[in-house]
This record gives structure tokens, sequence and C-alpha cells, in this order.
């Protein structure tokens, strides 16, 4: 019922930045004024960050914890009295909201309890109340939409400033800080960070005071100290300002005096203050740094043997007796209440802002926290519990992050991979609302653990995604069905699953034949997503068919794969095109009942097309263009190639691709360009000219790399010899080692004898 005659007392919590306890101290004295007999109603106005709710979470009910995460709020009062007035046509319409919001109808149906009935019967004395508006409900109603808008967009579509100037939704502030007065003994609100609007309309038009929280560092004192004189200098006295540092250290140093020093003397000649009394405020209201502080939220009560030993349920008794003028105690808790709570807090999950402080955390603890936080969250998920898409999404990120970042065990990929099921379990139950939240969430995971996790767990999501889209009608969806089926079925020929693989292929073909027999007109894009994902059939068939020994198959499949192409150009503007061309080709070279012209003219090809030197085994491919020596237009078109694609490389990557870090890599490469170029001087076209001198301006800019390297005296002494034979070569074409920087200094560096000093040069 509502207190008719009380005058309550509004504080609201405020701290510059975050990360202080502001809200975990909001939390824990509206339970224990609540505990000692009070009314009390806490306001989340945090309204970018909620998060308030989320402490009292042991004291509601799994159904109960769910209709709060879809009550009304802070933003759909602030968007009721703005819409409403915007669309009104008379008068009498903007005089009834008034009188709406004059009779608090509209705060009252935005009150939530924090505690179950059967629990506030146990814990709560009978005058007592633990109330909540929350930041909103999870779709408000907007000035801007004829319907109702998800959170996330209806705040930042509001307008502070259209709300006091158009709206004179001063008024609608006024009646909630008298109604709320006028039903509470005290109003806890927890203000949002910085400066903005919704912090200057909790830290000046609501409170009767102000709980000025603050960490002692210089960022904390400085922007704490300019709010405070922002406040004054609006509102004067009447609004009484309380210094609360918190999180501060338990014994004395020298470092913590002189920070409280700054505090106070920035919080008296920049805020106004009166010194003494600010003083006096951070002595009995300093909150202390606890150890071993929880890294899940809930009240500090639960947590303790002895609440009444316990030094965070101590600082906050303090804090209730100095700032709220009460004197509170801690009863003694019904031990069956008290397991029911302690269950459901354990395990738990946290807020998003402590996911994301895991980044910079020791990796063992951030990594056993984690594997805690998405343990619970599978857990609340079974359970029906509310889960939210952005935490998580940010148990995933964080999750990946840390592991890129350290050397992490393959086993927490697959404790991240729970997340995935979470996911699940709330898409079975929710599909239209998680649908497109766990397509996105999969494709995140296998894009940066695929490597981590067993093949057939990777193939197992895949499968997945095909599942969710399967009903899907869109061209969009379907291509990505077949993109993802792709996928499944490279796995499934790697693990060697024929069945599995053909499951995958059929599934593709059904999906090609409806494109077909539907005649659906593609874009370009699309077409030729859908052209790659029909060749990559024949490719895996062909490589299914290898596996078997059955030649001549995986040679029709190889060469139906190629015949799709329409065309050269399209296969050299897609990438993906182009990798399949390439995979085709360097496929057939490998075929034993090829030629060895055929051999050679499918190597030349699938250079062409190699796109980067790391698709292909540049040696094995040389060898087979070399075996077709009576060929020679063949090796001229596979150099050609070659140097068309070594160039886009950088001479870096060409060094550490072909000369590598053996000597065997080294002396090979040699080889074979001097191979090649026995081949070009015979040929002695324009065309084959200028090929011979791209393979060597390759050739001396690896060298350029090569060289800087301290190498082994059998090495040296090999590449001494392979250099001088060049030379030889080109010099009976009229060319000279001279004109390439890279293989002049190469040359001149290994030619000789070893030093004395040379038993140093040793591979590193």
């Amino acid at each position: 019922m509502e207190q008719e005659n009380s005058i309550g007392k509004i504080v609201t919590f405020y701290s510059f930045k975050g990360g202080v306890g502001r809200t975990m101290a909001v939390a824990n004295l509206a339970f224990l004024a609540a505990l000692n007999g009070k009314r009390v109603l806490v306001m989340d106005w945090d309204l970018e960050a909620p998060g308030l709710a989320y402490y009292f979470r042991g004291l509601l009910n799994s159904a109960e914890t769910r209709a709060l995460g879809d009550a009304p709020g802070v933003l759909d009062i602030l968007s009721e009295w703005s819409a409403t007035i915007d669309k009104a046509v008379s008068e009498e319409e903007v005089s009834a909201l008034q009188q709406r919001f004059e009779a608090g109808s509209v705060f009252k149906d935005c009150v939530r309890t924090l505690i179950e009935a059967e629990m506030s019967a146990d814990l709560l004395p009978a005058t007592a109340a633990l109330d909540i508006i929350s930041a909103g409900s999870n779709r408000v109603t907007a000035i801007t939409s004829a319907g109702d808008l998800p959170y996330e967009e209806a705040l930042a579509q509001f307008s502070w400033a259209d709300f006091f100037d158009k709206y004179a939704g001063g008024f609608a502030l006024e009646q909630l800080r008298l109604w709320a007065k006028k039903n509470y003994d005290f109003v806890l609100i927890d203000s949002r960070t910085g400066l903005s609007d919704i912090a200057g309309v909790c830290t000046m038009q609501l409170p009767d005071s102000v709980a000025l929280c603050f960490a002692l560092n210089q960022q904390n004192i400085d922007g704490i100290a300019k709010v405070s004189a922002a406040i004054r200098s609006k509102r004067k006295d009447a609004v009484i300002q309380r210094a609360i540092p918190m999180r501060v250290a338990q014994r004395d140093s020298a470092d913590g005096s002189d920070a409280q020093a700054r505090a106070l003397s920035a919080l008296s000649h920049i805020g106004g203050g009166i010194s003494a009394d600010i003083k006096a405020d951070m002595a009995m209201l300093s909150i202390k740094l606890v150890d071993d502080l929880p890294f899940y939220e809930t009240l500090a009560p639960f947590l303790a043997n002895d609440p009444e030993l316990d030094p965070l349920t101590l600082n906050y008794l303090r804090l209730g007796k100095h700032l709220l003028d009460s004197s509170f105690s801690i009863p003694a808790f019904n031990s069956e209440i008290l397991k029911k709570i302690q269950q459901r807090l354990l395990p738990s999950n946290a807020t998003i802002e402590y996911i994301n402080s895991l980044r910079s955390a020791d990796p063992v603890r951030a990594i056993d926290e984690l594997s805690q936080f998405i343990d619970a969250a599978y857990d609340t998920a079974v359970n029906g519990g509310v889960l939210e898409e952005i935490y998580l999404h940010a148990l995933l990120e964080v999750g990946i992050d840390i592991s890129e970042q350290y050397s992490i065990e393959d086993n927490f990929y697959i404790k991240l991979e729970k997340t995935l099921e979470t996911i699940c379990v709330l898409y079975k139950k929710e599909p239209v609302k998680w649908k497109e939240f766990i397509v996105s969430e999969i494709q995140l995971v296998i894009e940066y653990s695929m490597m981590h996790l067993p093949a057939n767990d990777v193939r197992k999501w895949f499968c997945e995604l095909d599942n969710i889209l399967v009903n899907e009608v869109s061209t969009a969806s379907r291509l990505k069905r077949m993109n993802y089926l792709r996928s499944s079925a490279q796995i499934s020929l790697d693990i060697n699953d024929g069945d599995a693989l053909n499951d995958s292929v059929c599934r593709i073909n059904n999906i090609y034949q409806s494109f077909i027999s539907e005649e659906v007109v593609l874009a370009p894009a699309e077409k030729n997503a859908m052209l790659a994902s029909i060749v990559d059939v024949q490719l895996l068939l062909g490589n299914i068919a290898l596996k078997n020994n059955d030649i001549a198959k995986a040679r029709e499949c190889y060469e139906n794969g190629l015949s799709l192409f329409p065309s050269l150009d399209l296969i050299e503007t897609d990438t993906d095109l182009g990798r399949l061309c390439f995979r085709l080709h360097y496929q057939l070279t490998k075929l034993p009942i090829l030629t060895k012209l055929e051999a050679a003219q499918h190597a030349s090809k699938a250079v062409r097309f190699s796109g980067r030197l790391f698709r292909f085994n540049f040696f094995e491919l040389a060898n087979f263009v070399l075996q077709a020596s009576d060929s020679p237009e063949v090796i001229l078109d596979f150099c050609e190639s070659f140097v068309s694609v070594a160039e886009s490389n950088t001479p870096f990557l060409l060094s550490q691709y072909l000369l590598g870090t053996t000597s065997n890599r080294e002396v090979n490469f040699i080889d074979v360009i001097s191979e090649f170029a026995k081949v070009l001087i015979v040929i002695n076209t324009e065309r084959a000219n200028i090929v011979l001198r791209g393979l060597l301006q390759l050739l001396s800019d690896a060298f350029d790399f090569l060289i800087r390297r301290k190498i082994i005296r059998e090495l040296r002494d090999k590449l001494s010899f392979q250099l001088n034979e060049l030379s030889i070569i080109l010099g009976e074409a009229g060319i000279s080692m001279g004109d390439f920087s890279g293989l002049a200094k190469a040359q001149n560096a290994y030619s000789g004898a070893f030093s004395s000093d040379d038993s140093s040069m040793n591979a590193e």
C-alpha cells in the first residue's frame, strides 16, 4: 500500500567514471534499508548500460526475473510523455496526460518488486518494500514510430532537448519526484556516468542529495569536482552533496593520503564545498577496498559466512548510518532462504563491463571466470532464465580475444562452443527472436576457432547453419546455405566421411535445381556465388574419387568443373572462382593418366589462377612443366604466369616462400630458374626475354633478403657453385649477373674461401 503521508528522501548515486562500485553501493544500501523495515525504491537511470537489477537476481525466481526484463521503466515514462504530447490534437488530451502523471499511475505501472512474495515474508518486516523502476522495457513507444521500437533504437532516437523545450518534460520529472517521495522512505537513483543530460537530471532535478562516488585517482577527482561545482551553481544548497571515496585502501599510505588531500582540495576549491564537511564525509562514508571481491554482482550479505563481521557489509552499514541518517542492522537469515538465494547466485553471470575487463586480466583467471560465466549462461538458458544477445556476444568475443592473445589450450575453444549451445537452447524456444543472432555467432566461432575445434564439431555447426536456414526461400539465404554446405562437405572429405560428403553435395544440388526450376533472376555476384558452389561440388566429387583410387572418375569430375566456367575473365575477377579453377587444374596435374604435355598445360593454368604464392607448391608444378621440354611454349606460359603472380607478393614474402630456411629449397629454386633460363634463351623472342628478366629480378629480390642471414658453409658453397653456373648460362645469351643487384651481391658474398672467422657463420 502507498504511504500517503510519508515524505521520503531521494539520493542520487553519481560517479564521473565507471568501475568505482557505485551500482553495487546502491543495491546493497537499498537491501539493508529494506531489511530494516524501510520502503525503498531504486531507479536505474543508467539508460545506456543498465545493470542495477542484476544485483537482486538471487531474490527473484526465473519467471519474475524474465518479467522484470520486460517491465516498463524510465525510458517508457519519458517516451510516453513526449509521444503523447507530440500526437495530441486537443488540450483535453494533454490535460488527461498531466492528470495521469499527477496521480502517479504512470509511475506505479512501472514499479516491480525485487523480492518474491514467499521470500519477502521471511526476510522483510511488514512495513518494508524493495521495489525498482528499471531503465526500460524491451520495446518502447517512440515519437518517430507508429508502434514500439526496440529499447536501443528508442533510446537512440530520444531527444532530451525536445523533451524539455518542446514537450515541457520538467513537469513529468517533477511529478515523478513528488510521487516517489510520497510513497517511499528512500529513493536511490543509479545515475549515468560522465557529463550528460541524464546525469544532469539525476544530480540536479530529482534528488534531495547526491552521493558523489569516486576513486582516488586524478581523472575521478577532477571530474567529480567539476560536477559538484555545476550542481552547486544551479541548485545552490537545495541539493545536499556528500563525498564518498570508493575502493579506498585498507591501510594508510603516503600515496593514499596525498590522493585524499587532492580530492579534498578539488571538492572544496573547484566544487565549492565546505572543507570541514567534505573531510568528515570522506572519513565516515568511504568504502574500503575488500580482498577477494566476487567477480559476479550480488548483495554482500549473501557472500559472507557471518554478515555482521563481513567488511563489505560493514562498509554499507556505516554508509547507511551517515548518508541516510539511519542505523541499520543485519537480521539473522533463514538458512533455507539463504541456501535458495545462494543456489541462484552460483554459478552466476556478470555485467558486460566486467566481462570486457577480463581482456586485460591475468589470462588464467580470465579463462577460469569466463568458463564459469559460460556454464552459468547455459544453466540460465536451460532453466528458462533471461539472457541478452549483447551478453552472450561478449562471452564469445572476449573469449576469442583472450585465446588469440595468449597460447590457450584448445579445450577452452570447446568451452566457448558451449556458448553456441546456449544460444541454440534459446533459439529452439524462440526461433524468430534468436534466429539472426545464432547465425552470426556461429559464423563468428567458426571464423576464429575452426583450427582449434574438432573437425566433427565444426561440421556440426555448418550443418546447424543449414538447418536454421532450410526453410528460407530468399536468394541470399539459399546462397548462404550452399556456402555452408561446401564447407561441411570439405570437412567430410578431410575426415574421409563419404556419406556425409554425399549428403552435403546432394543438398547443394537440390538448392541449385531450385534456382533453375524457379528461373530465379540473379545479380552478377549472386550468379558467381552459385557457380562457385556447383563447381566446388565437382571438385569435391573428384577428390573423393581420387581417395578411392578411381582416377578416371576424378578426371571426369575435375574436367566437368572446368567446363562450367563461362569465361576466363570471370575467373580472373572473382577470388572464389579463381581459387576453384586453380584447385581443379592443380588436381589434374597429379593424375597419372595424363600425358606430360597435359600435366604441364594444367600446371601452367594452375599458376595463372593461383592468385597468391602460398596456394601451390611451386617446385611440384615446375617439375611437371619441365618434363614437357619438347613444348617450350608451355614452359613460357608457366614462367609468364609465375612472374605475374610472384610480382604481386612482396620480395620478403617471396624470399620466405621460395628460399625459406632450408638449403634444399634455396638450391632447388636456382636449379629451376636455370632450367627455365635455358629454355627461354632458346626461344629468344621479345616475350621470352621479358619473362626471363622477370624471373631473374624475382630471384634477385629474394637474394636481397637471403644474404642478410648467416648460413652454414655447406649451403654457402652450393649457392656459390649454382650462381656461377647460372652466370655462365646467362652469359651465353649476353645477360650479365651485374644487371641484377641482388644476384650480384649474392655472387660476391658467397664466392671465395672462408676466412678464419667463418666458424662463427652458423645457422641461427
